[in-house]
């Protein structure tokens, strides 16, 4: 693997001469607090990132792992923590005041703002990236090379962190010098499991593309956080514009959903793929009876149970977008069907109306319900034991949709999810749902894309593999909806 180092080494150096690395320490003039705000820019990022460590590093901790597979997992163990120091910074950089974001704003903030959306695609395809590569000598070649980025810029946050310090007394965890001393403790590059390996030529080829698309990522995802930064600086950010009509904005320009199973009706389907309907149609309505089900409405009111239900459906589905943007294309779509799957997961995330806009989130007066504000909100997300099996769901969908290769597989993945993100918004009053006012999903896509992916024929290896998909994603919902049953919010934000 020494060539690996090499590689990863070479296109580390260029990445140490990124702007944004030295400027974080050069502009003395400028207040620390208001340069760590690239922390808020970059926020769906890091709030991924022990996800990404969890689901898509991690081989587990069953017994029969190899060296090399328990050194990433313990690895990936360690990287998971530092979210919460992520969030302890947040609310000590007085982030929450700064932005006035309530649940509805962060949501946007995280999953749908122009400001954040290169870091979403970055997260998205490092995932991915990381999924595809279940040799764990390519999944260490990816990691050692977002490491090794990482490293410059926590190697530049702690002199900021320091001047925070001086100036207010306050200690930050996630940008100071601590987390720097952690990463350099926990790190996997001095371990000779890996050192060992003699790459075939196949592996050195996949190794040498996996690493340059990662370092390209980081680069990209690095200027434009660099352009945010500078702006932030340069003039006061635009938070209370930006909180004042990202909900409003969303509302208006997102027509009404779709209705999925309404479309597929419509839509002339191969005879082949038949089955694909009947599954997703069997397991909604396995979902709505779950949903329905007395132990899923045991909160204290129906109107308690209307906002949980609401909050709990935004956690499931916010992820959604991003994936059917940066996830469901493929790279470099071969053949029509490849180019109209990739066509319809821009638009459909183009047109994709989140829980959070819809008018039922207002009318159910959800945020006074809530009371919170940024940091709340991720932690909800992010670290909550009720939001885990949505984040489990997240990874379970990239799988099926960024890394399988038929694009038909893909596109049901997508239908599926689609259409139950938006049964899952606008269940029937007489149940203690919320009403059509919530329905979430697309509102414009191309039909005649989706009418050439679903009018070809599909053989058994795809139709077995999008079964087990549908499953697979059911019972992960499942989990989600049992989630809601025991889930109380706290008081006070």
């Amino acid at each position: 693997m020494q060539w690996t180092r090499q590689l990863i080494e070479s296109l580390g150096r260029s990445y140490d001469s990124l702007p944004l690395h030295g400027w974080l320490t050069e502009n003395s003039h400028t207040s620390p607090e208001v340069l760590l705000r690239l922390g808020l820019y970059a926020a769906p990022f890091p709030v991924s990132f022990k996800d990404i460590n969890r689901y898509h590093i991690s081989y587990g901790e069953g017994p029969g792992l190899d060296d090399r597979r328990h050194l990433l997992s313990a690895h990936a163990a360690e990287d998971m923590t530092h979210l919460s120091l992520y969030v302890q910074d947040a609310r000590t950089l007085g982030w929450d005041a700064l932005t006035g974001f309530d649940t509805a704003h962060s949501l946007h903030w995280l999953t749908a703002a122009a400001e954040t959306e290169d870091e979403r695609k970055t997260a998205v395809r490092l995932a991915a990236r990381l999924e595809r590569a279940k040799d764990p000598v390519l999944r260490f070649a990816i990691v050692e090379s977002f490491e090794r980025a990482g490293s410059v810029l926590f190697a530049q946050t702690p002199k900021v962190a320091a001047r925070y310090e001086e100036a207010t007394g306050r200690t930050l965890v996630f940008w100071g010098a601590g987390h720097l001393a952690q990463e350099n403790e926990h790190g996997i590059s001095e371990e000779d499991v890996f050192d060992r390996v003699v790459l075939t030529s196949e592996q050195r080829t996949h190794v040498a593309r996996a690493v340059v698309d990662t370092f390209a990522d980081l680069e990209c995802q690095n200027h434009h956080l660099f352009h945010w930064v500078q702006r932030a600086v340069e003039s006061a950010p635009q938070f209370a514009r930006a909180r004042a009509h990202a909900v409003d904005r969303a509302r208006q320009q997102a027509g009404t959903p779709a209705d999925i199973l309404e479309t597929l009706s419509e839509q002339p389907l191969h005879s082949s793929q038949r089955p694909l309907l009947d599954g997703m149609r069997r397991h909604l309505s396995r979902l709505a009876e779950q949903l329905h089900h007395p132990r899923s409405q045991a909160t204290a009111s129906r109107a308690d149970f209307a906002r949980t239900s609401l909050l709990l459906a935004g956690a499931e589905s916010a992820w959604l977008p991003s994936q059917l943007r940066h996830g469901l294309p493929f790279a470099a779509p071969s053949g029509q069907l490849e180019r109209a799957v990739s066509r319809l997961g821009a638009q459909w995330a183009q047109s994709f109306v989140p829980v959070w806009a819809t008018h039922g989130w207002e009318e159910h007066g959800v945020e006074e319900w809530l009371g919170w504000g940024f940091t709340r909100t991720v932690r909800f997300l992010h670290l909550d034991e009720a939001t885990e099996p949505a984040r489990a769901l997240r990874a379970i969908a990239l799988r099926h949709l960024a890394v399988d290769a038929d694009p038909v597989h893909r596109a049901w993945t997508a239908l599926f999810l689609m259409a139950w993100a938006q049964h899952r918004a606008a269940q029937d009053d007489q149940t203690g749902g919320v009403g059509k006012a919530t329905s979430a999903g697309p509102s414009a896509y191309d039909k005649d894309a989706l009418a050439l992916v679903l009018s070809h024929p599909v053989d058994e290896p795809v139709l077995r593999r999008a079964a087990d998909m549908q499953r697979e994603i059911g019972d992960a919902y499942v989990r989600c909806i049992h989630a809601q049953s025991a889930w109380s919010p706290p008081s006070g934000g």
